[in-house]
């Protein structure tokens, strides 16, 4: 019984941070431009993630919660950064009285390309916690006027915490991934 119960709490632990990624792409035949130069916007409405503040050793954890739209955007531009590709993270804020505030900042960016990610489905765990998401990603190259890259994203949270911060970002590494195996970005991420 005691066995039986350590297994339990131990499984539970290792799939805290898991998630079960998918990306389904397609990419305009012999489009092979190079990538740069990026406007990132992301919608997921008003869903938030949960990121683990800095902790130092013997304190408790803490966490702060932040739109998930934003923590999106920033991170995928610091992991392009990453990849010497410059970008922008777009994302309307909460209290925006304009509703040009997008189309305003990629004009004043004058982005090469905009890449965008959209929510187009979830399962909700709690009021504004995903437990399971569908992403529409799309990349339009601003001089043809057309996208030329799509993915199919989905994520579903392992835990019944919903999906959290690390899950992001391991969908951020396979949405590069991706990328890559499509030949939109060159580079390779550092390990």
């Amino acid at each position: 019984m005691l066995v039986g119960l350590c297994c339990v709490v131990v499984l539970s632990i290792l799939f805290l941070g898991c998630a079960s990624i998918n990306i389904e792409s397609n990419k305009e035949t012999g489009y092979n431009s190079l990538l740069e130069r990026i406007a990132i916007i992301a919608d997921t409405g008003d869903f938030i993630v949960s990121v683990q503040e800095n902790i130092e050793p013997g304190m408790e954890a803490s966490y702060i919660h932040i739109r998930m739209s934003k923590y999106i955007a920033n991170n995928l531009s610091n992991k392009l950064a990453i990849l010497g590709i410059e970008s922008k993270p777009i994302v309307e804020g909460e209290l925006e009285l304009s509703s040009n505030s997008i189309p305003d900042a990629i004009a004043s960016y004058k982005p090469k390309h905009v890449l965008t990610v959209e929510l187009t489905d979830g399962t909700t765990y709690g009021r504004n916690i995903l437990s399971s998401g569908s992403f529409d990603v799309s990349l339009v190259d601003i001089s043809l006027n057309r996208r030329v890259w799509r993915a199919a994203m989905t994520i579903q949270a392992l835990s019944e915490f919903g999906i959290q911060s690390r899950n992001i970002m391991q969908m951020l590494d396979s949405l590069i991934a991706k990328m890559q195996e499509d030949e939109i970005i060159l580079s390779i991420l550092p390990k």
